[in-house]
């Protein structure tokens, strides 16, 4: 299918286009196709300059490159093969500090980061947290030590949190909203992503920890 999904990279069923099946279409298509799957999305439609300036800019980019068009009420971006276009992203402000009584309320709701969730195992293929029974504290990546060194339950090797991001597939511009739990300076998990080896519950009887990140409308 042209349109495609990847909710492992954070992007929830946001619709993507791949990029190597639209070049198989004449001009005209590949046009219709663009226009198509941003209405789909409740997106501005661009005219013909701009719908040009995104197979130049975008599509046709180095393939080092990352490139990113916008117009009113609208960012495109190109991601690993594959289009991904939103509404306006606003500029995140590092996060610190912010203490999260899980055991007293379960549902955590944060106006820049969205919305944390703990809740006991259910989910076979999840992996579950052992948590302590203390607040927790969220942080994101600008507040997070560079050389810190993580191993990650499932993965081989202990590695920076830029490394993992960037094995996990999550978008350059959506690293930034992420939230990073901790307890002591110890990082517990990466809610949706992943769980510290250190803090994996045995038998997998301890807490699913999840997100929903603001999506701007």
């Amino acid at each position: 299918s042209v349109i495609q999904t990847r909710p492992q990279w954070l992007l929830r069923s946001q619709p993507l286009l791949d990029i190597e099946k639209i070049k198989g279409f004449k001009s005209v298509t590949q046009q219709q196709i663009i226009r198509f799957w941003l209405k789909l999305q409740r997106l501005p439609i661009p005219g013909r300059v701009l719908l040009e300036k995104i197979f130049v800019e975008v599509i046709h980019a180095r393939v080092d490159a990352n490139p990113l068009l916008c117009w009113p009420g609208c960012e495109l971006r190109r991601y690993r093969g594959l289009l991904c276009a939103s509404r306006p992203q606003p500029k995140t402000l590092p996060i610190s500090g912010v203490y999260w009584n899980w055991l007293h309320n379960p549902h955590c709701v944060h106006q820049q980061l969205g919305d944390l969730y703990v809740k006991g195992a259910a989910e076979l293929d999840v992996t579950c947290a052992d948590l302590p029974n203390e607040a927790l504290e969220v942080r994101t990546r600008e507040c997070i030590d560079p050389s810190l060194k993580i191993s990650i339950a499932g993965r081989v090797g202990s590695k920076s949190l830029k490394r993992w991001l960037q094995e996990f597939g999550v978008p350059p511009w959506l690293r930034d909203q992420v939230p990073f739990i901790f307890f002591q300076d110890k990082m517990i998990a990466a809610p949706n992503l992943w769980v510290c080896t250190e803090f994996v519950a045995k038998n997998n009887d301890g807490y699913q920890m999840s997100w929903d990140r603001v999506i701007y409308s």
